[in-house]
């Protein structure tokens, strides 16, 4: 057979397999009965890839119209083509209504991928789907724009001169990649390992959080993007699935198999010896871990046998034997890669969030045995004024309060809340100062432990100066605590201190709708359209303030609640409490005057409401005030039903 793959240079390999995958689809798509393993063994220089990539293959992407640089789509400008793979393409492109550049990925109508990335929710440390959108060809979702540096590309780079010793080396690799940018450099001093356990903690976390709901498939360094920041986000989820599922049915690999777990391979050969789980993105985990530390792969790379079945049986003796550990880190790091990539389940990590706190721990100890060789002569000599005796006492006091400082500092930094807690409070034992007051006030912020959060800001006030950042602290946590007569009082004091008045204005504004004192919500809401272009959000409280005078003076909406309604559909992301106040503001104003726009625009609203979710039972309720229900129920019936929508949003700026 002649095919367009056998035509293209035998070094072009990806081109190869993309054109491969074409003419397989082409072939499905005419009938013909191809199975994949022979088509892949007909391609015996590609067959492995070609497989795995065929397997997630849709026989209609050969014909699919993707769009091209220059096009529009969905209210999008294409702008550059990032990549793609068989299950669909990542655009960069600019968003023509908000202004903004983000990242398109565009896949076959029906796919899910979208559904399962917002059914997990947000998580610092997971690429988010900001909107979908769906017509007769594709499905299509947004994300925010974060670069280009993936790991795959970043260890190349780092690696491209030799082995790295510090975390400046991992900067200047993503910095070739996405070019220059105003992110602050690691401090000279930090080590390269380091910083690749706090990726790794991270990562670990984002797993952990991922598998609340999901196995993800196909970690692997292309599926992990690197900021400027050098913080890692999660991507792809085509191949996830639910847990729960029979996973052992579902044969996907993805792009590599560099990265799949022993149990994956057995799956794909149909030997079921233990289910694929959270166990199984351990495995890829630590294989993307390892590499990122040495720049090699574990377990070497793919040999090939004659056949496909004979190179997965290959791989799975080769990951029997265990992977040749030569790592530049501590033991305690060597026990926590050789754990994730046991080649029995069993043996493995058992949950991806153990993987995170063993990192987070290991991170703390180094950095702490850091700056202790540092500073270590200084605290034990102390200074000799007193005599030997007085400044061993010092010395002796120093190191401790000051490491405990130091510990809940660094633990924090890396989201180790509840090991900054305990370090905080020994810190705080010996001596009590602002500054660590702060600090415990903001661990408790993060731990959602509201009580005890503003407790310790309103003591870090009493210990040292009352500056508007401890107001603004406080204010949050009494708000979140659902104090909001004095987190109403401490947002005023933090406007008096200097606070910025965009955000201070906004949550006072926030805290008096809450207590129904209307006169004075709008007044902080003026004040923050005075100070300059205020929040988004801002406009949706207004929205709500003019909502709530309208039922309570049965007078009909004011001209700058509609407005501010209006901005607040057009600036803010999509939810259905917002489209409901939207709908509910036109229908009383509908009302009132019988306006033939008033009333279109209160059917578009509520039925927008019940289409992202909103409770339906309020929205009728609004339609049948308004003598709109027949009309609100068919215009909710034409909509394209959606899926993972968000109901309602944090109204409130968090100052941290």
């Amino acid at each position: 057979m002649t095919g367009i793959a056998r035509n293209l240079a035998a070094g072009d390999r990806t081109i190869k397999i993309q054109a491969a995958a074409v003419e397989f689809s082409r072939r499905r798509a005419a009938g013909e009965d191809v199975d994949p393993f022979a088509f892949a063994e007909e391609h015996p220089d590609i067959a492995c890839s070609l497989v795995c990539y065929i397997g997630i293959d849709d026989d209609g992407l050969a014909n699919t119209p993707w769009p091209r640089v220059g096009d529009e789509l969905f209210g999008y400008l294409v702008k550059d083509a990032l990549g793609g793979g068989a299950s669909g393409r990542a655009y960069l492109v600019a968003d023509l209504d908000l202004d903004r550049l983000g990242v398109l990925k565009v896949l076959p109508r029906g796919d899910g991928e979208a559904r399962q990335i917002t059914r997990l929710g947000e998580h610092p440390h997971i690429v988010p789907v900001r909107r979908s959108h769906e017509d007769a060809f594709f499905a299509a979702f947004e994300m925010p724009w974060l670069g280009r540096a993936t790991l795959l590309h970043t260890i190349e780079a780092v690696f491209s001169t030799g082995r790295p010793t510090k975390a400046q080396d991992l900067f200047d690799a993503v910095q070739s990649i996405n070019g220059p940018s105003s992110s602050v450099p690691p401090a000279d001093e930090e080590s390269y390992v380091d910083r690749v356990v706090m990726i790794g903690a991270k990562l670990a976390d984002a797993l952990a959080f991922a598998h609340r709901r999901l196995v993800h498939r196909d970690v692997k360094p292309s599926n992990i993007l690197l900021t400027d920041r050098l913080d890692p986000h999660l991507l792809d989820f085509d191949l996830a699935d639910e847990l729960g599922r029979d996973l052992t049915t579902n044969v996907k690999l993805g792009g590599t198999l560099n990265y799949a777990s022993p149990e994956q391979l057995q799956s794909f050969l149909q030997v079921h010896e233990h289910d694929i789980g959270p166990t199984t993105d351990v495995f890829s985990f630590g294989c993307v871990l390892y590499e990122l530390l040495s720049g090699e792969r574990p377990f070497g790379d793919i040999e090939a046998g004659e056949t496909i079945k004979e190179t997965i049986g290959l791989r799975l003796d080769r990951l029997s034997q265990g992977a040749t550990l030569a790592l530049a880190g501590s033991p305690e790091l060597h026990k926590i890669v050789a754990t994730c990539l046991h080649f029995d389940v069993r043996e493995r990590y058992q949950s991806a969030g153990r993987v995170a706190r063993d990192l987070n721990a290991l991170l703390r100890r180094s950095r702490f045995s850091d700056w202790w060789r540092k500073w270590r002569t200084w605290l034990l000599t102390g200074i000799a004024v007193t005599g030997i005796v007085a400044a061993t006492v010092i010395a002796s006091r120093d190191a401790v309060d000051v490491r405990h400082h130091k510990l809940a500092a660094v633990a924090y930094e890396i989201g180790d809340h509840g090991g900054a807690l305990i370090e905080i409070n020994q810190a705080i034992a010996v001596e009590r100062t602002p500054e660590r007051l702060k600090l415990r006030g903001l661990i408790h912020s993060h731990l959602e432990e509201w009580t005890q959060a503003a407790g310790d800001f309103a003591a870090a006030r009493k210990e040292g100066e009352p500056v508007a950042e401890l107001f603004m602290l406080s204010g949050y946590a009494y708000a979140k605590g659902k104090h909001h007569n004095a987190a109403r009082s401490d947002y005023a004091k933090a406007i008096f201190l200097g606070a910025s008045p965009i955000t201070a204005n906004h949550n006072l504004a926030v805290e008096c709708m809450r207590l129904n004192l209307l006169d004075d919500a709008d007044r902080a809401i003026a004040a923050a359209h005075k100070a300059g272009e205020v929040l988004p959000m801002t406009h949706y409280v207004q929205s709500r303030v003019a909502m709530a005078r309208a039922a309570a003076t049965r007078q009909p909406p004011t001209e700058e609640g509609l407005t501010a309604s209006a901005l607040a559909v057009d600036t803010c992301d999509p939810f259905g409490e917002l489209f409901y106040v939207r709908g509910r503001l036109h229908a009383m104003s509908f009302s009132q005057s019988g306006d033939a726009a008033h009333r279109r625009e209160a059917i578009t609203g509520l039925a927008e409401a019940i289409r992202h979710g909103y409770d339906s039972q309020n929205v009728m309720r609004a339609a049948a005030a308004a003598r709109l229900t027949d009309d609100v129920q068919r215009a909710s019936r034409r909509l394209p039903q959606l899926e993972g929508t968000t109901v309602s949003v944090p109204l409130l700026e968090r100052p941290y």
